[in-house]
């Protein structure tokens, strides 16, 4: 499983417990799925293989969007500090959003 990139220096245990969170639960789901990414309590972005070009991959990306923002509100985060101002950001293979 590949680490979490941090991105910024300033993330805290609680972040990456947030990122490690989200990545296991929507690995379950989504194979697609690659690193976690976040910038300091305001935007974590979900790295994935999907390929712009293709018909379903819209459709795939609101759906990881969508169950990420559904995890920042479950009970296993609601402990993190800030946790309303997070947002997920779904990337494509290709970097496009």
């Amino acid at each position: 499983m590949p680490e979490e990139n941090l991105g910024d220096s300033n993330v805290t245990n609680e972040e990456l417990r947030t990122l490690v969170t989200i990545k296991e639960i929507l690995q379950k789901d989504y194979e697609e799925i690659g690193d976690i990414v976040a910038d300091y309590q305001e935007l974590t972005t979900v790295r994935t293989s999907l390929d712009s070009s293709e018909s379903k991959t819209e459709d795939i990306a609101h759906a990881i969007e969508k169950d990420g923002e559904n995890i920042l509100k479950s009970k296993e985060l609601k402990s993190i500090s800030n946790i309303d101002s997070y947002e997920i950001n779904v990337r494509y293979k290709d970097e496009k959003v």
